[in-house]
């Protein structure tokens, strides 16, 4: 059953981010229930399989998610009897609001200026682009329009499924064009993860030898909140930044709204490399370098 949905996902062109999620966690709920068939297994012991696995509510509602695709399917392609709740009936676990953090223009300055080459667009996308990490994952280098100064994300690649541009300012273009290629992936690691924990060790550092008061520690999205956030208070317009992010504008308005200054927006979107390439000035083949 998980092989034929998983099968289905992949033939719809689904990412392969989401298929090795959903293959994950299906395997942990297929693994726990081995020994019967699907149909005969009863809503209050999934609830207690869930639970068990003690994560934050988040993961839980992920895992649930994921269990309800896989009977949608199994309803659809009649391998449960008509009526069969699946996993409906169970109510998701209460997620609370977590708290906005953002990094600080210096902080932003540090992470790019001790970043190896090789992480600066993941890095510039998601801060002057407001890019989920995610997302930013599964773009290649043909996604990055220099002549129509766009970062496109198509349907496929997107969380929302709906495709989306990002504007390619001045700031996001001085950062990525010196990293530009013809094609590939923008983010060639396997382990993204490692790449983030080592360089968030390594900006901590130089700035306990430079503050011993002082210390960093990665924000979880921090990127892409740093980015909403700023933006709203330069643009004073969440339609525009809801545009560009995927989300509603409500959702923008009630998170991000006056996070941060006017006078801390500009110095976010001032960061510069030492040598600025400007976007204005580059050459159209410029993405072949």
């Amino acid at each position: 059953m998980k092989a034929e949905l998983i099968e289905f996902k992949e033939n719809k062109g689904r990412s392969l981010l989401y298929i090795k999620d959903l293959n994950y966690r299906l395997n942990l709920f297929s693994g726990a229930f081995a020994d019967r068939d699907i149909h005969e297994i009863k809503t209050h012991e999934m609830e207690k399989w869930l639970y068990k696995l003690k994560l934050s509510p988040r993961s839980i509602n992920n895992f649930l998610t994921a269990i309800r695709t896989l009977f949608t399917f199994a309803a659809s392609r009649h391998y449960l009897p008509k009526g069969h709740p699946g996993a409906s009936e169970i109510e998701e676990a209460t997620e609370s609001e977590k708290e906005i953090l953002i990094f600080t223009p210096d902080e932003m300055t540090h992470l790019l200026n001790h970043a190896r080459p090789e992480m600066i667009p993941f890095l510039a996308i998601g801060a002057f682009g407001g890019v989920r990490s995610a997302e930013i994952q599964r773009l290649s280098w043909t996604d990055v329009k220099w002549e129509e100064g766009v970062i496109e994300i198509k349907c496929g690649k997107a969380k929302t499924r709906a495709r989306r541009l990002v504007t390619l300012d001045d700031c996001l273009g001085a950062w990525l064009l010196p990293h530009a290629r013809k094609s590939g992936a923008i983010v060639p690691f396997v382990n993204l993860v490692n790449q983030i924990k080592w360089l968030a060790e390594e900006v901590d550092a130089a700035m306990k030898k430079a503050n011993p008061s002082t210390s960093f520690k990665w924000k979880a999205n921090g990127l892409r909140h740093s980015y909403v956030s700023y933006k709203l208070a330069q643009t004073d317009n969440e339609n525009l930044v809801a545009r560009e992010c995927g989300n509603s504008p409500s959702m923008i308005y009630k998170h991000y709204r006056a996070l941060v200054s006017k006078a801390e927006a500009v110095r976010w979107f001032a960061i510069r490399p030492v040598r600025e390439c400007n976007i204005l000035d580059m050459p159209k083949t410029a993405a072949a370098s």
